[in-house]
């Protein structure tokens, strides 16, 4: 409502003054349909009704802009040189008629030195071919060329000295660049579009090069070897192993083999006779750590005992085992490093052997060859009796 003054004046609220200002600025008639602004960007004054839609335009900024944005886009449609002539504000012969006179001037211009050749050529007199050529060459056998008369021209085959004539010498074949040798560091690039997994594996190796000796240690191979697995120069097994076989050993009656966790309890425990080189489970293992006996039965020496202790890899280790098994051969490099990163030294040092055939005299092979070796020395001598 309202309030009044006391002198009789009207008061108005906020929201009286805002409602107002709207009605005073509000758009001159209805907003322009599609069509209508679509016509109006196109045909401009010619238009239909442009002037009341000019003026609700400019009084609506809704439709306002879409004028403008229908008329830049109809713009662009057009060619380049139709919009710069439209940017002329000349009537339409003013603008066709310095473009006709243009290329009027520049057709005859064209016809005049076609014509003024024709002249020029046949103006020209016939060559004398006993005139004086402008580049010539004196010959010392020739009279005439003493006495100031003819002299002959280099291109003649007749009179030119041959004494100015270079013989074609033969280029020389040039020995074949040898290619460089293949290096490592782009396979070692692709470890940046691996899986993560990847790249730590390849820092863990470096790493470990860095703190590497010069010369690896050696060690006495063990009196027992484990044939399947390779416990020997792995620390880890596979989760599908099922299968523990060793050497046979001389003079051996028998054998014990035990296998249980690292808490201590029993997964199995079996009496074998010395044909029986091998043993077999029923299931396979957890993942986890584990620890092999195997003991020798004699009947003169004490029984000799060889531990291992293993572990099985888990779903993720076994996920970058799988890896590293497919891309032995393509990328040996990154598949040294994934089976150095889970404890498979005897894979590692398979597919380093396969990059040094691939990366002949590579420092980088040389290197991580030795950690590898070094580890697996430091694997065998890892045993008790």
């Amino acid at each position: 409502m309202m309030r009044v003054h006391e002198q009789g004046q009207e008061i108005l609220t906020p929201i009286e003054r805002r409602l107002a200002a709207r009605l005073r600025n509000a758009p001159v008639g209805e907003c322009l349909l599609f069509e209508q602004v679509v016509t109006l960007a196109r045909r401009g004054r010619r238009a239909p009704g442009y002037h009341e839609q000019m003026l609700h335009a400019i009084s609506c900024p809704a439709c306002r802009q879409m004028v403008l944005q229908a008329r830049a886009l109809i713009q662009a449609q057009r060619p380049s040189w139709m919009r710069w002539l439209r940017q002329l504000s000349l009537p339409r012969p003013l603008v066709w008629a310095p473009a006709s006179g243009v290329a009027a001037i520049a057709l005859a211009f064209f016809l005049w030195q076609g014509r003024g050749g024709e002249q020029t050529i046949a103006s020209l007199p016939p060559t004398d071919t006993r005139s004086e050529p402008s580049v010539s060459v004196v010959s010392s056998q020739s009279p005439d060329a003493l006495s100031g008369g003819f002299r002959p021209s280099v291109s003649d085959p007749r009179t030119a000295d041959t004494r100015l004539t270079i013989p074609d010498t033969p280029a020389r074949p040039r020995k074949p660049t040898p290619p460089a040798p293949p290096s490592s560091q782009r396979e070692l690039q692709l470890a940046q579009q691996m899986p993560a997994f990847v790249r730590e594996a390849v820092g863990l190796l470096n790493q470990a090069t860095a703190f590497a000796t010069r010369s690896a240690p050696t060690s006495a191979a063990p009196w027992l070897e484990f044939i399947q697995p390779d416990l020997q120069r792995n620390t880890s097994i596979s989760a599908d192993t099922l299968r523990f076989q060793w050497s046979p050993v001389p003079d051996a009656q028998g054998y014990r083999f035990v296998l249980r966790r690292a808490d201590g309890d029993f997964v199995a425990e079996a009496s074998l006779n010395a044909e029986r080189t091998e043993y077999a489970l029923h299931e396979p293992l957890e993942a986890g750590l584990y620890e092999i006996a195997l003991s020798t039965v004699t009947s003169e020496e004490p029984a000799r005992t060889l531990r291992r202790k293993f572990y099985v890899l888990d779903a993720e280790q076994e996920r970058m085992y799988q890896w590293a098994r497919q891309r032995a051969d393509t990328v040996p490099l990154l598949s040294a490093a994934v089976f150095y990163q889970i404890d498979r030294y005897a894979d590692a040092l398979r597919c380093i052997e396969r990059a040094a055939q691939k990366y002949p005299e590579d420092e980088r092979v040389s290197q991580w060859r030795q950690v590898i070796q070094t580890r697996i020395n430091a694997r065998i001598a890892e045993f008790s009796e």
